[in-house]
């Protein structure tokens, strides 16, 4: 995917911000001032590098709700692996067996609740 050309240079410009603040932030060291001085800073450019990520994230969005032919067809799972996990609990939920973990044995009266055709 190609990002325009227009949040390409809105990105670099964020960027550039970003950039002099952390340059600001090692000369704020470096004079030693004040802790909260430098929070606020350092608050500043957290906000605006989350801007950066927020505005290339959004453009994909974008793109992807405006070029539906060219996104990846979405993973689905076969029809057997879906019936078998579809509202069946977890070996522990069926055993009670949470501090012994899935190689605990199974009683005679547990087997029921294996599912024909799911499984090994």
């Amino acid at each position: 995917m190609k990002l325009p050309d227009d949040v390409v240079s809105d990105l670099r410009r964020r960027l550039r911000r970003v950039e002099g603040q952390v340059h600001a932030l090692e000369s704020m060291l470096a004079e030693g001032r004040e802790c909260r001085e430098i929070v606020t800073q350092l608050s500043a450019a957290n906000k605006a590098l989350e801007q950066v990520g927020f505005r290339l994230i959004s453009s994909g969005l974008v793109y992807c709700l405006e070029h539906p032919a060219t996104r990846r067809r979405p993973v689905t799972r076969s029809k057997k692996s879906s019936a078998c996990s579809r509202n069946w609990p977890s070996h522990r939920a069926r055993t009670g067996n949470y501090a012994r973990g899935p190689r605990a044995r199974i009683d005679a009266d547990q087997v029921r609740y294996h599912r024909p055709g799911c499984g090994p």
